[in-house]
This record gives structure tokens, C-alpha cells and sequence, in this order.
């Protein structure tokens, strides 16, 4: 499913105070997948959910979009001892512009976190299944990044790419003595993707299609299980559905309201500061000169007042410092 999302209008000065980025295009992409057998009912959905700009400095914002998903899974007691796969490959892919009409330069950084449950139930949960089986019930996703840094040439630089960027993983699995899993995730990353000068569209596409096991419940003959990143599954009215499942769905006391559950991509732009400007409040005046003299005179003196960068804080990098602020636009 794609979805065109409105572009936000942005000023030529950054000072100007709207955030310089735009979310320009959203894809989302539940691929066909594997049923290893007719006595599954599952059911796998994602959406965008949420997506908001902040400025968390006056040079320095963020981009955070959260998606999410389920994978929910349930074995029939009527069918074959044999295990019972439900696989899933998810995909999406976000379209988004960063606008520097001054050709400052600026740092793009992409956080990927992945948040939400991971819910397994043995036979001894179903009612009527007898003794426990000795096998277990397994639960897994892993979510890969790639990159297109010119997503307007018609080029794909990156999308493609099966070497994986940025990788959020998780799994879990049940045995005899622990039949009930409900498991708490919270699994994050994050990566410079470069540093670029210039208005310029991008794209990142975050998938589990290159792992072996993306989005995989398996048990040897029955019981239940689920991948609850903040959706809901639209399975749950199955008769194969047993009650134990149902209540884990709709949440325990403890759970997490879903609006805080799922996969939050952030992408983060840092702006190059103005020379002089070392405070970083894109504004260069006396306070520069009294926050660098500051973390310069402390003990042990501020890595930031390396100035000249050579690996070692002296006398050299006050004069450096002044020499370029007494100069500054």
C-alpha cells in the first residue's frame, strides 16, 4: 500500500523555524509469505501509524515515523504432528526530502528501534491438549535497512542492496517449562548515512527479506503465538482461535498501550554550524566566545574545543577559535 503524504513548506533560512524535512512517500508491503500447512489460521497487517518533526536544536532535527505490525499464528489441534510454519516478509519504504536551498551541508543519521511483544502459548494453555509437547514454539524478526541517497535520479543507489546497513532483531521460544512466553522488546540501532550539501530527496526502505527466518512462527504440532508490535490481527474471531490466545491479544495488565508499540524509524539532520558558532544556536554573538572559553578551561578541557584538529587541546585552538569567530559573517 502507498501512501502520498502531504510535503511540508520550508523556509531558505533554518532559523526560520520549520523543520527541514519532508516526508514525501510511504510504501508498505506485506509480501506473500509461506503456510506450511492447512491447519494454520494467521494473519500478518502493518500501517504508519504516527509521524512527527521536532527540532531538537536550532540546527539539529528529526524525523521519527512509527509502523506497526502483527503476526499472529495458530495451530490447529486436528492437524499433522508435523511443524507448522507461518512466514511473512514485510516492507517498507520511506521517500522523504531534506531542504538546504543555502548548500550548508548536513549529517543524516537513521535510528531504527523495534518495540513491542513477543507472545507464545504451549499446549498446556490450549484446553484439552493434554501433556505438554517436548518440542518448542519459536518466534522471530529481523528488520534490515537500505539506502538510496538520490531518490529523485531514477538510480536505485542502495534500495536493493542485500548487504544489510542497519540491522533490529529479536526472538524468543517456549519449552516445557515455560509454555506461557510474553516477552517485552526493545531492540535499537542507529548509523550515520553521510553527510550531503544541498536540497536533496532520499529514500530508505527497511525490510526482513533477506533473513532466513523473518517474521517465522513454528511449533511441532500446536499451539499459538504472535509478533504484536502495536496492531492488531484481524484473525481472532477464527474458530481455531483458542482463549488463551484471544486474551493475550487484546493485552495483560502490565502490556503497553499500542500507540507506544512498534518500529520508530528516525532519521535525524545535523546542519553544519556557522563558523564562530559554538554553542550551536545558528546564531554567532559574545556567548560563543564564553561557552568555548568555558569547556576550554575546564578540567579535563571539552573534546570540542580541539579546534584545529589535531588530537591535542592547547593554547592553538583558543587562538583558532578566535581568529574564526572575530571573522565570521
Amino acid at each position: 500500500m502507498r501512501i502520498a503524504v502531504a510535503t511540508l513548506a520550508v523556509s531558505a533560512s533554518i532559523a526560520a523555524a520549520q523543520v527541514p524535512i519532508s516526508l514525501d512517500d510511504f510504501t508498505d508491503i506485506t509480501a506473500i509469505g509461506q503456510r506450511s500447512s492447512n491447519y494454520v489460521a494467521a494473519d500478518t497487517r502493518s500501517e504508519l501509524f504516527a509521524t512527527s518533526f521536532n527540532e531538537q536544536t536550532p540546527i539539529c532535527f528529526e524525523m521519527v515515523n512509527q509502523v506497526r505490525f502483527v503476526s499472529a499464528y495458530t495451530a490447529d489441534l486436528g492437524g499433522p504432528t508435523a511443524a507448522k510454519t507461518w512466514r511473512r516478509h514485510l516492507d517498507w519504504t520511506f521517500v522523504f526530502t531534506v531542504a538546504d536551498p543555502d548548500d550548508r551541508g548536513y549529517e543524516l543519521v537513521q535510528s531504527n528501534r523495534l518495540h513491542g511483544y513477543i507472545t507464545l502459548l504451549g499446549p498446556e494453555r490450549s484446553p484439552g491438549t493434554g501433556p505438554a509437547a517436548a518440542e518448542d514454539l519459536f518466534a522471530s524478526v529481523s528488520l534490515n535497512t537500505r539506502f538510496d541517497d538520490d531518490a529523485s535520479d531514477g538510480v536505485d543507489t542502495g534500495l536493493s542492496n542485500l548487504q544489510s546497513r542497519l540491522v533490529v532483531s529479536a526472538s524468543r521460544q517456549s519449552d516445557p517449562a515455560d509454555l506461557m512466553v510474553n516477552d517485552l522488546i526493545d531492540d535499537s540501532a542507529s548509523a550515520s548515512l553521510g553527510t550531503f550539501t544541498g536540497t536533496r530527496q532520499f529514500a530508505v526502505r527497511i525490510t526482513t527479506q533477506t533473513a532466513p527466518s523473518v517474521v517465522t512462527l513454528l511449533n511441532p504440532a500446536f499451539g499459538d503465538g504472535a509478533l504484536r508490535f502495536g496492531a492488531r490481527s484481524g484473525y481472532v474471531q477464527d474458530p481455531l482461535v483458542v482463549p488463551a490466545m484471544l486474551d493475550a491479544l487484546v493485552g495483560e495488565p502490565t502490556d503497553l498501550s499500542d500507540s507506544d508499540l512498534g518500529v520508530f524509524f528516525t532519521l535525524g539532520v545535523t546542519f553544519t554550524p556557522k563558523p564562530g558558532d559554538f554553542d550551536k544556536s545558528d546564531v554567532v554573538n559574545i556567548s560563543d566566545l564564553f561557552a568555548f572559553v568555558n569547556a576550554f578551561t575546564q578540567t579535563p578541557p571539552d573534546p570540542r574545543t580541539d579546534w584545529d584538529g589535531n588530537g591535542t587541546i592547547n593554547i592553538s585552538d583558543l587562538f583558532a577559535f578566535i581568529n574564526e569567530f572575530t571573522n565570521a559573517p
